[in-house]
């Protein structure tokens, strides 16, 4: 979904968080995991923190707007 904004084919005001929570379903893949005994094996944290790409920008979940900014990745017209 960052991407499709970075790159203009999704509105930069788009909520992220109804699309993302619908698909991804958290509550089936952790009642799941405890079903199959492997209760030990779910995350702490629903997400995987910051990530860092090949090209050193960071990606911070919680703050995507950075990402966006990030000058050296950007559609330009």
């Amino acid at each position: 979904l960052i991407e499709d904004m970075r790159w203009g084919n999704r509105s930069p005001d788009f909520e992220t968080k109804p699309l993302i929570n619908a698909v991804n379903r958290e509550d089936l893949w952790r009642e799941t995991a405890k079903f199959i005994g492997q209760a030990a094996a779910i995350p702490a944290s629903t997400s995987r923190g910051i990530e860092k790409f090949f090209n050193g920008l960071e990606f911070d979940p919680d703050n995507p707007q950075v990402y966006l900014n990030a000058p050296t990745i950007q559609q330009r017209f």
